[in-house]
């Protein structure tokens, strides 16, 4: 493909604070001509849509915004949390692309599924990862 070609870019992430930083992204791609889909869980497709973007929504497992208790207090309890979507997030995936693979797959830190689709259908991946993003400031600041 050449620089000047329509790619087929699929995002995937999670309705989390990850989320929102990868819009902007989204939106210029979709300005440049790009066709994009964006898997995500229906609580977030209206936001997906406004970019332009395609929403390709999925099924999610992970606790609603109203029972924050339900993540647990422990890392670990987050990270079972993701494995757990994750599992059932890839066959759903799977059905969605079959016959329609992307040229591209961009994802969150918490999108396992995506980088093993990506290996699957031999196309790049590019993790977003906008929480570790830093700030002007960033090297004078005590993070205690």
């Amino acid at each position: 493909m050449t620089t000047t070609e329509r790619a087929h870019i699929a995002s995937a992430s999670r309705p989390t604070g990850t989320s929102n930083p990868s819009l902007e992204v989204i939106r210029e791609l979709v300005a440049r001509g790009h066709r994009v889909t964006y898997a995500i869980p229906a609580s977030f497709a209206e936001k997906v849509a406004a970019t332009g973007a395609e929403p390709v929504i999925y099924t999610s497992t992970l606790p609603a915004d109203d029972e924050p208790e339900a993540w647990g207090t422990e890392l670990i309890d987050y990270l079972e949390h993701f494995l757990a979507d994750g599992t059932q997030m890839l066959p759903q995936l799977l059905d969605v692309y079959a016959g329609d693979e992307p040229d591209l797959v961009l994802h969150d830190i918490t999108s396992y599924p995506a980088p093993m689709l990506a290996h699957r259908w031999g196309v790049p991946a590019i993790q977003l990862t906008p929480n570790l993003v830093v700030w002007d400031g960033y090297e004078e600041t005590e993070l205690a």
